[in-house]
């Protein structure tokens, strides 16, 4: 992956730390420099995640995240 994120300058990366309820999200985008964080409550869906990603961040959108037992969640949807 990082082969694809150096090679594009208008990307953003994106970390997320998942918890069993709450995640927070903090990306940075690569042509700016900008970094947003959001933490959501409540047990967020990946849906809403996604949604906030795209539209606080330029694409395309590089992520990673915690794989612990809720992570595994998100990456199947």
């Amino acid at each position: 992956m990082l082969q694809y994120i150096t090679n594009s300058q208008h990307a953003s990366v994106i970390a997320m730390d998942t918890h069993a309820r709450t995640t927070t999200v903090r990306g940075i985008s690569l042509a700016t420099g900008e970094i947003k964080t959001k933490r959501f409550n409540d047990c967020p869906t990946p849906e809403d995640i996604a949604f906030w990603i795209q539209k606080k961040l330029p694409a395309p959108h590089y992520a990673a995240y915690e794989s612990g037992c809720t992570g595994f969640y998100l990456s199947r949807v």
